[in-house]
């Protein structure tokens, strides 16, 4: 039988704390694909399945920020969904600017 005192294996671990944000970023990409359809633009399941690597990394951007700012759970899954709403080329250009921001030549 199983030690229930022992650490769960590295990856296990990760793979648990990512799932939320991962999943909260998804929803962010539904809603910013249900909007653009509100307006009365096409809507494409074709276009929404090409965004999976997006959701999986805008997931991981989300729920990191999250933990780098100490932020509880939930925060971090509402950071995320954010992030998939806002897409990956606006999340591009926020990072260029906080960069350049942060260099001081």
């Amino acid at each position: 039988m199983a030690d229930p005192n022992l650490p769960e294996p590295a990856p296990y671990a990760i793979l648990m704390t990512l799932i939320g944000p991962v999943v909260s970023a998804g929803i962010g990409v539904v809603m910013r694909h249900a909007q653009r359809a509100a307006t009365g633009k096409p809507f494409s399941l074709r276009r929404l399945s090409f965004e999976l690597p997006s959701v999986i990394g805008l997931g991981i951007m989300g729920g990191a920020l999250g933990d780098w700012l100490g932020a509880a759970e939930t925060v971090r899954w509402g950071l995320a969904a954010t992030l998939g709403y806002l897409g990956p080329q606006v999340v591009e250009v926020v990072f260029y600017r906080w960069i350049a921001r942060q260099d001081p030549g």
